[in-house]
């Protein structure tokens, strides 16, 4: 058996062993070196000592503090797949994960917004958000969020695939981006007329405005930036400009969604859920939805296929022959 490296030092090596070989994606990478590097702290250092006492004991402790069934889930995960990795790498003979309970995931898909909710977020666009600075600033922020949306909703985009999304992506003229997605998988989308409008009109404008400020770095950031203007009571401060996060696109969504008077909640996740669902009510079949959201797998898919039973019955009721 090869000489086995502390418990860090393992982590890492996994990590970059799923970042080089399997082409996890950063946000999937960054979930596992979490779940490691906080179950590291609780064990020994050295890690042939680790033992299933020490997996157990940290489980136990996260769902006493109440962790949601969904994050139990993929820690254990999480734990499995490192352990089998180090089995495999001969630093373990014994793999004290496998004693854990398989993860079994409660999630349940976002409720999706109807037609009319979506229509108006879309129209909350329109009039748009507040914002500080000048009001050209205020008006290409404006611009970027309303192309935002309606991209997400065109294409059914996962929120890191958004935030990610470069130029050089996008095939406006056509109407499509070529998304790469989880495991690096690129599929191209078509977009709707409204998003291809949107998304022109943004990157003519808007966006070389917000982005003129960041200089020769401006042609490495992604289609959509955020943008911090100069503080009036510190002119000498000079404006920044960065790529979207994640956490930025769940606040602006949030706040149009309450501009919007929409009582449901509002996620970038749930917009990829109406997308689908709203597809499959068009009568759209499931294989041709699962090149559009990039699933590896039609069973993944098949989440977005909880239709109201009314609506099933007048599907019955037009296309059956005794209808």
């Amino acid at each position: 058996m090869a000489r086995p490296p502390t418990l860090q030092t393992a982590i890492q090596t996994f990590l970059d062993a799923r970042r080089v070989e399997a082409g996890a994606a950063p946000a999937t990478l960054e979930g596992y070196g979490r779940d490691l590097k906080a179950l590291a702290t609780l064990c020994p250092p050295t890690l042939s000592e680790v033992q299933a006492e020490h997996l157990e004991q940290h489980l136990s402790g996260l769902h006493a503090q109440g962790l949601a069934p969904a994050s139990l889930a993929r820690k254990v995960s999480a734990f499995r797949q490192f352990f089998l990795f180090c089995c495999a790498e001969g630093w373990r003979e014994t793999d004290p994960a496998s004693e854990l309970p398989p993860p079994r995931s409660h999630r349940r898909p976002p409720t999706p917004l109807s037609e009319d909710e979506m229509s108006r977020l879309i129209q909350a666009t329109a009039q748009g958000l507040a914002y500080g600075g000048t009001e050209s600033e205020a008006e290409a922020l404006r611009a970027r969020d309303r192309a935002l949306v309606l991209t997400l909703y065109a294409a059914g985009l996962r929120v890191s695939e958004l935030c990610a999304l470069k130029p050089a992506q996008l095939d406006l003229a056509v109407g499509t981006v070529r998304v790469r997605g989880k495991g690096d998988k690129e599929r191209q989308v078509p977009l709707a007329d409204s998003a291809a409008q949107a998304l022109a009109s943004y990157l003519e404008g808007p966006r070389r405005a917000l982005t003129s400020v960041a200089g020769a770095v401006a042609a490495t950031l992604p289609v959509f930036v955020d943008y911090l203007p100069t503080p009036r009571r510190t002119p000498e401060a000079a404006p920044r400009v960065k790529p979207l996060t994640r956490q930025k696109v769940w606040a602006l969504l949030r706040a149009l969604a309450e501009k919007a008077g929409i009582q449901s909640r509002v996620t970038p996740h749930g917009i990829r859920h109406s997308f689908a669902t709203h597809l499959l009510h068009a009568g759209m079949n499931l294989r041709s939805l699962q090149l559009l959201l990039g699933h590896s797998d039609l069973s993944t898919t098949q989440i977005y296929t909880h239709v109201e039973p009314e609506r099933l019955r007048d599907v019955h009721r037009r296309h059956h022959p005794r209808g």
